[in-house]
């Protein structure tokens, strides 16, 4: 079975997060903020990223050179023991070697949503 941040099969489990939420609530468009929370009642699992997790955020950042909302979703993922994170970000996919480096990222596969589908398929 596999956790990861975004997606929608039988056989995985959708992560929601406060990171996450709180990127939700800056969409302007009343219709497509509610389109986008209604997906998350798919999620079975909903972690909550605190201060606690900041040095960890922080290694993504200086370590991964990620940005800060990037590093917030991946530790919201590694709190949800996600085994992928799907994402469109080719900047993110691009610096996959760098985020396995640290020791919570070492086995989570950073992929596209098309090779997500081809993966699980």
């Amino acid at each position: 079975m596999y956790n990861f941040v975004y997606g929608i099969a039988k056989q995985i489990n959708l992560i929601s997060s406060n990171i996450l939420r709180y990127e939700i609530s800056l969409i302007k468009d009343a219709k497509i903020q509610n389109d986008v929370l209604n997906m998350l009642i798919l999620a079975s699992i909903y972690v909550k990223v605190e201060r606690q997790n900041i040095k960890l955020i922080d290694d993504l950042i200086n370590i991964a050179g990620l940005k800060l909302q990037d590093a917030a979703h991946l530790v919201a993922a590694s709190l949800g023991n996600a085994d992928i994170f799907v994402t469109c970000d080719k900047r993110i996919i691009n610096k996959q070697d760098n985020i396995q480096k640290i020791y919570n990222f070492k086995k989570m596969l950073i992929i596209n949503p098309v090779d997500f589908k081809e993966k699980v398929q």
